[in-house]
């Protein structure tokens, strides 16, 4: 019974090891690649009973590696192309390995000397450990392992070591067994542990890192394009003064088409002349050219929206804030603002935005209020959004306003969305 026992606990940790190797490799959706490795574990586990009906436990345990680990290494290197990753997922599941069998010990430390109770133990946690192992840290064991390999090393290193120190003292010697095999256990189970907790805690900071890369390649983009806004808004502005000064020729046009009772063409170039003209004029919102080129380009987005939009703005030649900066907050809350109120339109709701700002003890002030869907959800002050792509936004906002020590903040009353900036 006990040698039976002890067979079944064989089968259950080549099982456990595979399956989390391949996991930690990122194997498993391809038909080709599980039954690739079903093969290889269920031939090393043909093996590994005959060899123990024939020649008993010992020999199993030690010739282990040439019977399931070489053979699971080389299978997913085949696989992945990738020799280190693949040997470093192996190595880490042995890792696991140590932990499952240290909570057996733990949960029969009070039954001395009961060998068979421990693997019974060991079986029976192996699913559930399994699982949890799966859920919550395969994830992270595999973004480190698909790491360059200069960037590899520093994580193989821990279950290298560890692989070879453990058949070194344990497996073909005895020097760790000198006392109680709990105790013996206790250090490598536990380096086990905060390895792992190591990995979650890297991939963790290694996704904040990139998602604050992210953004800042943004914010860098949205500077960039909105010095480009600003130059184009003010060349339509120096076309539209063009035009002014072009009056005198428009003039001799027409009246040469009067004169030859060419009228349709003079009123379809009166009408030409004249949306061209409509379409560059700046209206005069402040005395602030970044300020009332943003204004002037999204009133008119507004008007060919529908949207009805009041605008007071007072602010001076010279603002304490760069003209990009300026055009940063404008467009991003003004276009967040547009980009609500023409989905509220398709739900056949009146929309309506108001923006207003000035100048106040050298600090500038400015309110955008536009009618915003009912629930609006906030997270730490921020509206929080789940659609791919925006709040990009809100914080290029806030990043301007910190930078000048500033304050900015997000809030709804009734069915409108109020953004308040002070710089």
């Amino acid at each position: 019974m006990s040698e039976l026992i002890t067979l079944i606990n064989y089968i259950a940790v080549s099982i456990f090891g595979s399956i989390l190797s391949a996991a930690f490799c990122g194997i498993g959706k391809e038909k080709k690649q599980r039954n690739l490795i079903v093969f290889t574990v269920g031939v090393a586990l043909i093996i590994e009973g005959i060899v123990y009906y024939f020649y008993g436990e010992r020999v199993v345990h030690e010739f282990y590696p040439i019977f399931a680990h070489i053979p699971l290494v080389i299978v997913l290197w085949v696989i992945t192309k990738r020799f280190l990753s693949s040997l470093s997922s192996v190595l880490t599941a042995y890792l696991c390995c140590q932990f499952r069998r240290w909570l057996a010990l733990l949960s029969t430390f009070a039954f001395k000397n009961s060998d068979e109770l421990l693997q019974i133990v060991q079986i029976i946690i192996t699913v559930p450990f399994l699982i949890l192992l799966l859920k919550y840290v395969a994830a992270s064991v595999r973004e480190m392992i698909m790491r360059p390999a200069a960037e590899m090393w520093t994580f193989a290193i821990v279950p290298i070591v560890y692989y070879l120190f453990d058949y070194s003292t344990v497996v073909y010697t005895k020097l760790l067994y000198e006392g109680s095999y709990l105790v013996t256990e206790f250090m490598p189970t536990f380096s086990c542990l905060f390895f792992l907790i190591y990995v979650k805690q890297s991939t963790k900071q290694e996704k904040t890192r990139y998602r604050l890369e992210q953004e800042k390649n943004a914010f860098e983009m949205q500077a960039k394009q909105s010095v480009k806004e600003i130059d184009f808004l003010r060349k339509s502005q120096e076309q539209a003064a063009a035009h002014r000064h072009d009056l005198r020729h428009h003039m001799q046009y027409l009246a040469s088409c009067i004169a030859n009772n060419q009228n349709k063409q003079a009123l379809e170039y009166i009408n030409s002349v004249c949306k061209e003209i409509e379409a560059q004029k700046v209206v005069d919102y402040c005395q602030n050219e970044t300020a009332n080129l943003i204004l002037t380009a999204y009133a008119q987005r507004f008007e060919k929206s529908g949207i009805s939009c009041e605008i007071k703005f007072v602010l001076g030649r010279d603002i304490r804030i760069s003209s990009v900066d300026m055009c940063i907050i404008l467009a991003n809350a003004l276009e967040n603002a547009l980009n609500e109120c023409k989905f509220l339109m398709t739900q056949n709701i009146p929309t309506e935005i108001s923006v207003n700002g000035y100048e106040k003890d050298n600090r500038i002030f400015i309110q955008i209020s536009n009618t915003c869907r009912q629930n609006v959800l906030f997270n730490d002050g921020m509206p929080v959004t789940k659609a791919e792509g925006h709040g990009v936004g809100t914080k290029s906002i806030c990043s301007v306003v910190n930078k000048y020590n500033g304050m900015c903040s997000f809030n709804t009353k009734g069915d409108m969305f109020i953004l308040r900036v002070v710089i």
